[in-house]
């Protein structure tokens, strides 16, 4: 199942942590990638947080991902959003075969 995943993350609260913590998430978040459960990322233009669309079989596990990013404990607000596929385009609700 497709997820829009919005988060407002509070970055000032990293302090001396933030760039081991974002190391972290970076890391965590190119695992995700490879593995097919973040298909997109975007960063918000504000830089107060992220996008991304993710591919997990439920809202557990959705749930328990999101609980394990290094950042988790720093996000201030979570927009999980399911996403169906448009009738018009369905084909954009598919993952890109071209990943590697």
């Amino acid at each position: 199942m497709l997820f829009l995943l919005d988060v407002d993350i509070d970055y000032g609260r990293l302090g001396e942590k933030r760039d081991q913590i974002l190391a972290e998430e970076w890391g965590t978040s190119r695992q995700l990638y490879a593995e097919g459960t973040m298909l997109r990322i975007w960063r918000k233009a504000n830089a107060q947080g992220a996008v991304a669309v993710w591919d997990v079989p439920d809202h557990e596990t959705l749930n328990e991902k999101i609980r394990a990013m290094p950042l988790y404990p720093y996000f201030r607000k979570i927009r999980a959003i399911p996403l169906v596929p448009h009738p018009k385009f369905p084909q954009w609700a598919k993952p890109d075969p071209d990943r590697g």
